[in-house]
């Protein structure tokens, strides 16, 4: 069981908490490394700063790609080396191969354990009669749903942690990790409705905050996704790779609004299967654009080459009140109903779907970049781990439909895993030293006075960012977007928080700067165009330069960028 005290560090009192591994998130990643951990019989915390199962996971679609047999609904042809290959080429070749063939080799045990842990998996027998386009570069059906969707998902892997013994720290805002002697040694962070700040000792620590979509102000996660782990990892001293890398997905539904009012930042997303059932999308010319933009696949493009195409048909004005129109005309009503959990959203508003009006346009959605990590999902400093969407590498420069849950299992449990193992390794957790803590928390502390409102400073950058680092880049644009990023970051100085809460919004937007900071600087450094990364200026792939992942690094207080080899499977053997 952890331990709880009192330390006194230059007159500053905080909780003490120490454990053999933390977890930090409580998503789909976060909730399996713990409860992978705790079956390995060490002492495990997990901490999130809202509420546990927040996050994307809750509102996803829940679907988990990988070669299952056909009595769970996979194609008897399809195969590993296939699910590998339609990931790299996906990617356009900048993926850690070895981290690819990790996840597709795992991806079937991984999404089958679940079943052990509650969870009840949706999916439908192969036959003939299911065979249909795979579509989002997948060259085969391979995925498999969740009963209840992400929430339903995230409900039984929070209550199987708890169950098992994974004790839970709720509403705790973690600002730093922890370093001693170059290895993780725990985190603080402070809670956002009580104000006490807590330091967590552990043996072995476990990043799994998600993306950083918050950046942007179209996007489809949720308002928490601000970057923390990127910006956590890189202060720590990790590299992050690949930042420039941020999908948009293309078919957000604009119009007809299903969720309610209080939840502003949530739209239903179109999957893709509605194309392979027959939807098209059209502009307001009537024109099945994407015949002209990818003649072959059409709808079932990748997401990366949507995203632009309905970009640039908004922006040529052939729009239709801000998006596209999804013509579902050809498709059975029950068809249409079951390809999305959320669609049941249009009976409970009595909504007849021929006759509405669908309109779709893309959002920001998901980070391919993020921490640099090895097949243990360790990063460069001993004892830190990363799991889900906070580790980049996976997804080259664009990701396949599907991969995200099936990454999460899988790189949650080799992280919990992992993480356990090396706890057990050690006798007690490594020292903190107090004066370090005391420094990382008067920095947390000095925000609580009076100044600006963060909220107007937040909402700037996520509009300097869709403006100028979005779906479609060129330079004088990009550079636009960094210059006031870094004036952004001064301008934090007057920036003060009232209780709390706000100061929990301070926080994040001082990661949201960081990570701004980093997809700025590496769209500007990478000169070509390659997967969700589109420079205007350079609109051709380059291999021959630029077949290469962009390494972020903090050295002397300076955020330093350079290129690395791709890390494929011949270079390891």
């Amino acid at each position: 069981m952890p331990s709880k005290g009192v330390l006194v560090s230059n007159k500053m009192d905080y909780d003490s908490v120490e454990c053999d591994v933390l977890v930090i998130g409580s998503g789909a990643a976060g909730a399996r490394a713990a409860i992978e951990a705790k079956k390995r019989g060490v002492s495990v915390m997990l901490v999130t700063k809202k509420s546990l199962g927040s996050g994307s996971t809750a509102v996803s679609g829940a679907g988990h790609a990988g070669v299952f047999s056909p009595e769970y609904g996979g194609d008897p042809k399809d195969s590993s080396e296939a699910h590998f290959r339609d990931t790299i080429e996906s990617g356009c070749y900048l993926n850690n191969q070895r981290l690819v063939r990790l996840m597709v080799d795992e991806a079937v045990k991984r999404v089958l354990e679940l079943q052990n842990l509650g969870v009840r998996l949706s999916y439908v027998p192969f036959s003939e009669a299911r065979r249909r386009p795979a579509g989002e570069g997948h060259s085969f059906t391979r995925s498999i749903g969740i009963q209840g969707g992400g929430g339903g998902l995230i409900h039984q892997l929070t209550n199987k942690a708890k169950e098992l013994g994974v004790e839970t720290k709720e509403n705790v805002m973690i600002t730093d990790l922890l370093k001693s002697k170059d290895a993780a040694v725990g985190a603080v962070g402070f809670g956002t409705k009580t104000g006490e700040f807590t330091v967590f000792n552990s043996k072995a620590t476990v990043v799994a905050t998600g993306s950083g979509g918050q950046i942007y102000p179209v996007t489809s996660c949720m308002i928490d996704a601000t970057g923390d782990g990127y910006a956590m990892a890189y202060h720590a001293g990790c590299s992050l790779q690949d930042m420039e890398f941020v999908q948009f997905y293309p078919w957000r539904l604009i119009s007809p609004t299903l969720y309610p009012e209080s939840m502003p930042y949530t739209r239903v997303p179109v999957q893709s299967t509605v194309f392979s059932q027959g939807g098209k999308l059209l502009n307001s010319r009537g024109e099945r654009f994407m015949e002209r933009i990818d003649p072959v696949r059409k709808e079932l493009t990748t997401r990366d080459v949507a995203a632009r195409a309905i970009f640039n048909e908004i922006k040529a004005e052939r729009d239709v009140d801000g998006g596209v129109l999804l013509d579902i005309s050809q498709i059975f009503d029950e068809n249409f109903l079951n390809s999305d959990p959320r669609y049941s959203l249009f009976r409970e508003k009595g909504l007849d779907i021929k006759q509405t009006k669908m309109i779709v346009a893309p959002e920001a959605h998901y980070f391919m970049g993020g921490v640099r990590v090895d097949t243990d999902c360790e990063t460069d400093v001993p004892g830190l781990f990363v799991a889900g969407e906070a580790i980049g590498g996976i997804d080259g420069a664009n990701r396949l439909a599907n991969n995200a849950l099936t990454m999460c299992q899988v790189t949650g449990a080799v992280a919990g895993i992992q993480a356990a193992r090396r706890a057990a390794e050690l006798k007690k957790a490594p020292e903190i030293f107090s004066e370090e803590v005391a420094a990382k928390m008067e920095r947390t502390k000095s925000c609580l006075r009076g100044g600006e409102s963060s909220q107007s400073l937040r909402r700037e950058l996520q509009a300097l960012m869709w403006e100028n680092a979005g779906i479609v880049r060129v330079r004088y644009e990009l550079e636009r977007a960094l210059a006031r990023v870094l004036e952004l970051r001064e301008d934090l100085s007057r920036v003060g928080a009232s209780d709390f809460v706000d100061l929990m919004k301070v926080v994040e937007l001082r990661n949201m700067s960081d990570v701004a900071e980093m997809v700025t600087k590496a769209a500007l450094f990478r000169k070509e165009s390659r997967g969700a990364h589109y420079r205007q200026d350079f609109p051709e792939r380059n291999d021959k330069d630029w077949k290469v992942n962009i390494v972020i690094r903090k050295e002397e207080e300076r955020m330093t960028l350079s290129k690395a080899p791709v890390a494929d499977i011949e270079s390891s053997s």
